[in-house]
This record gives structure tokens, sequence and C-alpha cells, in this order.
């Protein structure tokens, strides 16, 4: 029962009030307020009925100063001679005005009312504002906006959305209590800045925000270093990171929760990307979204003209060489769009609730395909059907299926289900519920994708799946003695002793097969076995008696595996019908002839010459490739072995572009050589496939390997760049590191081919590179030709293009906190060259994996020079000794057990020093000593402080000697402080 406090002097009128009120609330009497306010923290006081015969402003400013919570009322009872300030004790606080005499039944009407107010206003804050941080919720905010925005129309707006990096981390490291401490803060402060600059914030979900602001010229970089600002005053001890998505509101009729969509599609852009924080909406996005609405303005007609089908991907035995079941895969089959494939259009469908309707339709589809299989005789193999995350949201998900069973007669044991691991990402506990329900009812459940999130081991301890795919992340690296085949091993004995199957998945290789089959893993899907087939496909294949027997193959595999295929389509004049099929393939057709050394090459046909074919001729080919205008010079004498006479043959090999000067790119060549009745080869015929995207994948795992697996850093690092620069057809790398103001050259490469010295290139020093640093901090990478301008020329010409270089790229290095600490200069000395966007994002990658090295061997080295400096400070100090590193993230290295007592630190925090530390002094205190270090860098002075703990009174710590004892001030600056404690006196 809620409870209301009467502060009155007059017993009579206290019993007087108890008696009629008492039916409706639990009534408290006191003779002062401060004698029982305190102990009533458990009870909802709804009221305080205060009688002020006497009042005074000072007297009800008193009392209402005890309302600790906003929704308590005070009905004041003043006497009938009360010659106050009625409109000032209202200011102060007071709800209602009852003056003596009173009416019982019209004061329980006014108190209950104004009881009713409060609890409204009450429930008006609940709906309007966030429970956390006390900001606008989802809701309010796009009321609100909306309502800024259209009000002051003669006023251009942005609004942007931001979140925090890996907040789960801090959640995880930290607890979910600091985590909500700092959404609280972030909250406050960004009430105060929007207030100054005349805008608002809301909370949208968990650790998003959003904002509406005038906009104002750089606006995304004020709000970027306002938000850091504020940030860093946080004391959390590591550093937070915050993305930032803009929309630069044009079009007022938007509804706001779509300007936040395109917000958050902005700030996907900027996530992981070094020293880049913040990203607006543009062109490129906009398309997207236009793409988007695009596909859902299509869906209605999709639906109705039946146009998402099934393909069946097989899942193989590699040991019995036997199909054991299907996956089925959903396409859509677009009049206008032609084949499209998931990528394309799940998302759509994910976002916008089009995916559960998507999946029962390839579900019914899968059913009627069996039947149909059934009828001719075909023996049913389980077929595996993709559950979309909404779809575990439905109670009725089992019975749904199992009534689409009955309709067409199938087995329970025909029809499994697949979950992705994402879903338990999400939503872990909805997870466990849905997949214990539909074992119940008998399905057979597989994890799909398993081992591409964070949550793997624990899906396996949780959750009753029959089989899990291992995802190719797995595989990416599966040499024999690396971590990759014991972690998939003991993925695998771990399944089997739960019981579960294991399927891999993505298997292309026959290296990948055979290593599965030696780990213990015998089932597998893949292009190595079957690509995704239409179930007409699949039939064709059962009744060949394809199926069955394992001896399907890719299509380079099939060209060259059907026995003289291409002499019989010859003989039978079908070349026309050859071409145009292997055209299917997404390659190109090529024919050359021996004779007249002349080649041609097919493509896809084009708008000009209708359907015929795309043909282009090149005379004296052979010659051509000879002096390295067509294959690269590295790969000629793979090349021409081609043509040496093997009736069957399979080449990959690197190919210019039509222009020269656009670069290579990778291809492989299959094909058959036909002979005339002299039994000399007349024709050469086959098809050329573009692999450029599986050879920098291959090339990148190479590099990744050496990291891995070296021990001895300068001889890795020269390992790497060669591999890189032998991989990518490079001159030169040269890597630069940052000395004080100048970059030197302490590590190069250079290709043998070269005749300069490499001492051209190690080592060089170089300077004024300011301007490109700043361009770093922004973009990474920089690309380009001599003979091209750019906003760098002077600095470039200058410190790199000596000598016959042609063309750079240039990409920074950024050290464990991201900032700059040099570059890497990849060199073509002789040739201009046109990179390729997959090219510059490869070498990229590599960079990225270089700095993580670099970044090892500095902290590895960094820990042996601090231990070092520990030895030389314990044979000096004793009692308490306290050791961190102070530089832009202050780290705790050692503290003995009486003093993590005394600040109370646990394990957890220890690396977190500072801030637990800091959380001990107070703020004049803290000055002191960021002052005293301070000193002691810049000086090398010793210096000694004195100062309470807040948390423990009786206990002073005395900062007995403070050393700078680093060597070098640019590498580290390095404070040991050794405290005592003492009994205050």
């Amino acid at each position: 029962m809620d409870t209301i406090i009467i502060v009155i002097k007059d017993s009579d009128d206290c019993l007087r009030l108890k008696e009629f009120l008492s039916s409706d609330y639990h009534i408290v009497i006191c003779s002062e307020l401060e004698n029982i306010i305190d102990n009533l923290n458990d009870n909802r006081i709804v009221a305080i009925i205060m009688d002020l015969d006497d009042a005074t402003e000072v007297n009800v400013a008193k009392y209402s100063s005890y309302k600790n919570i906003d929704n308590i009322q005070i009905p004041l009872i003043v006497g009938g001679n009360f010659t106050g300030n009625l409109l000032n004790l209202l200011n102060l606080g007071v709800s209602e005005v009852i003056v003596k005499p009173y009416n019982e039944a019209i004061i329980k009407l006014r108190i209950n009312n104004a009881i009713r107010r409060a609890e409204d206003n009450e429930y008006r804050i609940m709906a309007d504002f966030d429970t956390l941080t006390k900001i606008y919720n989802r809701t309010a905010f796009y009321r609100e906006a909306k309502k800024l925005i259209t009000q002051n129309q003669d006023i251009n707006y942005d609004l942007a959305c931001f979140d925090i990096d890996r907040f789960k981390i801090i959640n995880d490291i930290y607890g979910s209590s600091v985590g909500d401490e700092l959404l609280i803060y972030i909250a406050n402060t960004g009430v105060k800045r929007m207030k100054k600059l005349g805008g608002l914030i809301g909370r949208l979900s968990g650790d998003l925000f959003a904002i509406v602001v005038p906009h104002q010229a750089n606006i995304e970089d004020l709000l970027l270093q306002q938000m850091n600002e504020d940030i860093g005053n946080f004391d959390l001890g590591i550093k937070v990171v915050v993305s930032f998505g803009y929309y630069n509101i044009d079009d007022l009729s938007l509804p706001v929760n779509n300007m936040c969509d395109r917000a958050m599609m902005a700030i996907k852009k900027v996530k992981d990307k070094y020293n880049t924080s913040y990203a607006t909406y543009d062109d490129e996005l906009r398309d997207q979204v236009l793409e988007e609405q695009r596909i859902i303005d299509e869906m209605d007609r999709a639906f109705e003209n039946d146009e998402f089908i099934p393909y069946y991907q097989p899942k193989f035995n590699m040991v019995t060489r036997t199909y054991i079941g299907y996956e089925a895969l959903m396409r859509w089959q677009s009049p206008t769009r032609g084949m499209v494939l998931p990528s394309t259009f799940i998302p759509v469908f994910e976002k916008n609730g089009f995916i559960s309707k998507a999946d029962r339709v390839i579900w019914r589809k899968v059913c009627q395909d069996m039947v149909i299989a059934r009828q001719k005789g075909h023996v049913l193999l389980p077929v595996s059907v993709n559950v979309s995350r909404i779809e575990l949201y439905d109670p009725e998900l089992g019975n749904t299926i199992l009534k689409l069973l009955a309709e067409y007669e199938l087995s329970i044991e025909l029809f499994q289900l697949e979950i992705t691991e994402t879903a338990y990402m999400q939503d872990s506990n909805q997870m466990i519920e849905a997949v214990v329900k539909l074992k119940e009812l008998g399905f057979t459940i597989l994890m799909d994708d398993f081992g591409s999130g964070f949550s793997s081991l624990n899906i396996l301890k949780e959750l009753p799946f029959d089989i899990i795919k291992i995802d190719l992340a797995f595989l990416e690296h599966f040499d024999k003695n690396n971590k990759a085949e014991k972690i998939l091993k003991s993925v695998i004995q771990m399944a089997k002793r739960l019981n579960m199957e294991v399927i891999a998945e993505g298997v292309e290789t026959k290296r990948q097969e055979d290593f599965l089959v030696e780990l213990g893993c015998n089932r597998a899907q893949g292009y190595r076995f079957a690509k995704p087939a239409s179930a007409s496909k699949i039939a064709y294949m059962v009744e060949n008696g394809v199926i069955g027997v394992g001896d399907t193959k890719d299509e380079d595999s099939a060209i060259v595996n059907i026995d003289d295929i291409l002499t019989t389509v010859y003989q039978q004049g079908e070349v026309d019908w050859y071409r145009q099929a292997l055209l299917e393939l997404n390659a190109q057709v090529f024919e050359y002839d021996f004779k007249r050394d002349n080649m041609i090459v097919f493509d896809t046909p084009t708008k000009e010459n209708g359907s015929n074919l795309a043909k282009m001729e090149i005379p004296n080919y052979l010659y051509n490739v000879s002096i390295g205008r067509i294959v690269h010079s590295k790969d000629v004498k793979r090349y021409q072995t081609v043509f040496n006479g093997n009736q069957e043959f399979k080449v990959i090999y690197r190919r210019f572009m039509i222009n020269h000067g656009s670069g290579y790119t990778w291809v492989k060549d299959t094909g058959r050589i036909i002979y005339d009745e002299d039994n000399k080869p007349k024709i050469c015929i086959g098809v050329s496939r573009v692999i450029s995207d599986e050879k920098l994948n291959e090339q990148m795992m190479n590099v990744l390997s050496v990291m891995e697996q070296s021990t001895d850093f300068d001889s890795s690092i020269n390992h790497i760049l060669a591999e890189i620069g032998d991989d990518f057809l490079l001159d030169r790398i040269t890597l630069l590191l940052e000395e004080g103001n100048n970059y030197r050259s302490v590590y190069a490469w250079q290709d043998e081919s070269i005749e300069l010295e490499i001492s051209d290139a190690f080592p060089i020093v170089r300077t004024e590179l300011q301007e490109i640093v700043t361009y770093f901090k922004e973009h990474q990478i920089i690309v380009v030709n001599k003979n091209e301008g750019n906003q760098f020329s002077k600095q470039i010409n200058k410190n790199f293009f000596d000598n016959q270089v042609k063309t750079l790229v240039i990409i920074s290095l950024n050290d464990d906190i991201g900032e700059f600490i040099g570059c890497i200069v990849f060199t073509m000395i002789n040739d201009y060259r046109q990179w390729r966007d997959d090219e510059l994002w490869a070498l990229q990658e590599l960079v990225k994996g270089i700095n993580v090295y670099l970044n090892k061997e500095k902290i590895f080295n960094r820990l042996d020079s601090i231990l070092l400096t520990y030895n030389r400070v314990m044979e000096k100090l004793n009692d308490g000794i306290l050791m961190f590193t102070y530089e832009s993230q202050p780290q705790l290295l050692f503290i003995n057990e009486a003093y993590r007592k005394i600040l109370n630190i646990d394990d957890i925090n220890v690396t977190n020093f500072l801030s637990t530390y800091y959380r001990s002094v107070d703020l004049d205190v803290q000055k002191q000593i960021h002052q005293a270090i301070e000193k002691c860098v810049e000086t090398g002075e010793e210096q000694t402080l004195y100062h309470p703990l807040k948390t423990c009174e009786k206990q002073i710590i005395k900062a007995k000697t403070i050393y700078n004892l680093s060597p070098v001030k640019e590498n580290g600056k390095l404070v040991i402080i050794s405290i005592t404690t003492k009994q205050c006196t």
C-alpha cells in the first residue's frame, strides 16, 4: 500500500486525517520529517501533508528539500490567517494549498488528484525517456526530432548516429555496471553539448545514440572532437573509440527512422578502419538504398510469379565416394535480372521481413521436388533447408513443418533444418529454446557456418545439434603442423565425443579433401564434388549414374575429362554451339591455329553484334607471347608448354590486359589440342577463366603463414617482403620507420632482375613527409604514377621518384594505438602500372598483418627493457613496490600483495591501474601526481609525494621516489613508483 506521511503538530488534525485516509493509504505520523524519511526506503511515498499555520517560505523550502523522489506530492494545509505568498509556495514544490477549515471529502479528492497527476507524469516520463540514461528513447527521439526540423525549416539540420566500437568488450572486461556508467556519461555530456548547439540527443538502443543538430561547416569534425574530449575525461583506463554516421537532411518528408537507417549505413563504412571515425551518407549508399527499394518493389510480383526456387548442392562422403544428401539453397529466377544469388536479396529480405515468406516457399518446393523424385523411382536423400533467425521466434515452427511433411507424405528424417551460428550470437536464449523444441519433435538439426563467430564452443556445450558444418574459415590454413590443423582436429574429435557428425563446407581442391579425411572428417560439401544445381539437373545426374558414384566435376575438369569431346564437336560441325555452351561457364573461349600462329578469343554477345559472339583476333600470337606482350615474362616459359603437343592441358599464368599499362590479371586456361591426319597439332581450343580473387587469397595466406610460423623477426620480415614482391610482380619494396622527424629505410627488398643497387633503397632517410602523414591519418594509402600530377608531387618527387622509378603505392604503418609510425613503399621501376582495386585491397590487408607483426616485436622489446629496469629498482626499494608504465595508455606491471589490498585492486583491473588508483584519491591529488610524473619524465629528477587515500582514511600513501629510468624518452616513458604506508597521527 502506498504511504502518506503527515507532519502536523496538532494531534487532533493528525487523527482526523489518518481516519479518513487510512482506507486507501498507509499513514505515518511524525513531528519532524527528518526522523522518519530515511526509514521508509522500501515504501512508496506518494505524499507528505504538512501543517504550517505560521509558515514562512524558508520553512516550506526546508520541507520541500526532502522530495528525494521526484513524484512525491506535498499538499500544504495552512490556517485561515495565513498571509504568505501562495505563488512562492507552489514554486518551492507544494502541490496543493488547502486552507482550514476543510471538508474531508474535498481534501481527499484533492490529494488523490495530486497523486494521480504525479503518476500520469511518471508514466509520461517512462514512455518518453530511456530508463538508464534519462534521455529521449527511440520513439520520443523520432517524434521530437521531426518536430524540431519541421518547426525550423529555415535551418538546415544534420542527423548523426554514433556507437561505441567493441562496446561488448568494455562490458566483458569491466562489467556491465561500468558500461552503464559510460552510457550515462555520454548521454549527460551529449545533452549539454546539444543545448549549446541547438540540437537534441536520444538513445536508440544499446550503445547506439542519435543526434539532430543544425548544420555548420565541418560539423563532423567538431562533434567528433567534442566526443573524444568528453570520453577522454571518463576515467576508464582504455581508449574508447566512437564511430559516427551522418545524414545531411535534404528531404523533410522522410521519416526520422529512415534518416537514422541511412546514418547507420554510413557507420558501417568506417568500422575497423584505421584513423577514420565518421562517414556521411553519400551517392554510393543512396544507390544501395535505391537498389534495396527496387528489390522490395519487385517482391510481390516475384512471389506471385513463383520466381523463388531451390537449388541443391550435394553432400559427399569422401570415403565411400557416394552422395549422402543435399542442401537446399534459395535462388531468385527473375525475368529482368536473371538468376539472382542470395547474397543480393537475402539481406534485404531479413531487414524487411520477407525472409519468412521466402523460406516457406522454398520448404514447400523442396517437398514437391522430393515427391517428383519419388515418383521417378529415385532413392530419396535427406535435404537440409535453412531456417532464418526470425523463424526461431515462431512457437509453431515445428508443427508448421510437420503439417507440410504430412501433406506430401514425407518422413521427418528427409527434412533437416540448418541454423546459423550468428542466430545464436544475436539471441542465444531464444535459439536454445527453439532448438530444444525442434529436437523433441524429431527433427535433425544442423549448425551452419560453425566457427564463423565467437560463440562456437558455447554452442557445442549448450545446444543439442546433430550435425555441425565447419565454415571454410577453418580450412584457410591447412598445411600440416600448424594451428589450423590442431584446431580443426580438436573440433572434429570433440564433435564425435558429443555424438555429432561433421560436414566441411566449401571444399574445392583434392588437397583439402585429403587433409580432411586424414583428420577424420569424411563428409564434405563444395565445388570439389558438385556445384548447386536445379532439381531437374539433379534428377538428370541421378538418372545418368552421376549421383551415387562421386565423379561429378567442376567446370574445368569436365572440359578436359570427357574423351574426345572437342574432336567430336569439330567433326559434327557444332562449333558455334560449343562456344555458346562454354560461355555459360562465365569464361572466355579461345581457339589457336598452329599453322597461322593466330589466336581468336570469343566473349559474350554484345549489343552491337546482337546474338553473335564478340570476337578478338590476335595474329603472331606465340611471337607476341615470347617477347612479353601478352603473358608476363615470369610466366612465359610455363605458358609455352601448353603448345608443346600435350593433348590436354591446364595452366595458370599472369596475362596483361589489352592496354599493357592497365596491369595484369591471373588467368586459368583449360583446353585440348586437336591433331590432323598426320598427327600434327592443328588447333588448340579451350576456356580462359579469370582467377584473380583466388590467387590474391592464396598470396595473402602465404604471407600470413610466414608471419605465423617464423621465429626470427628480421629474416621473417625480409621473407615477407620477398613473398609480396614476387606475388605482386613488384620491383622494390621499402619499409620506412619513424626516427624523430625523419623516416629511415630499415628493411628493403628488390627483384633480382633490377640492375640498380639495393643500396639505393637501404638505408635511405626520408624527410619532409608531414603533409603525407596528415593525409595518411584519413586515407592510409597513396597511389601515384610519376607522370601524373598529384597533391604530393613535391614531397614524393623529392623522396621517392629517384632513379628510374615510375609507379608507387605507399601504405601507412601504425602503432598499437593507431598512431602513424612509418610506411611501406611498393615500387615499379621500369614500367607504369594501373592497380586494380582488389590488388590494392590485398596489399592493405597484408600491411595490416605486417603492422601487427611489427607492434608485436616492439611490445616484446619494451617488456624486456621494463623487466631489466624492474630488477634495478628492486635493488633500491622495498615495502609496497608499485611499478607501471606512464604512456598514452598507463599500464600496471607489478604490485605487491599488501598494496593490492589497500587499493582493492583485483586481477581483472590490475592492468588498468591508473583508473582504479585515481578513484582512490581526490582531484587535487591526481593533478599533483600528474605534475610530479611529468617533471620526473622531463628532467629525470626524483620526486616525493604524500597523499591520503579516500578508500582508507587511516592510511597515508607515501610515494617515496619516482624514477625516470628510461634512457631514451622517445622510446617510452617508464616511471617507477615505490609506495609505503603508515598510520595517520
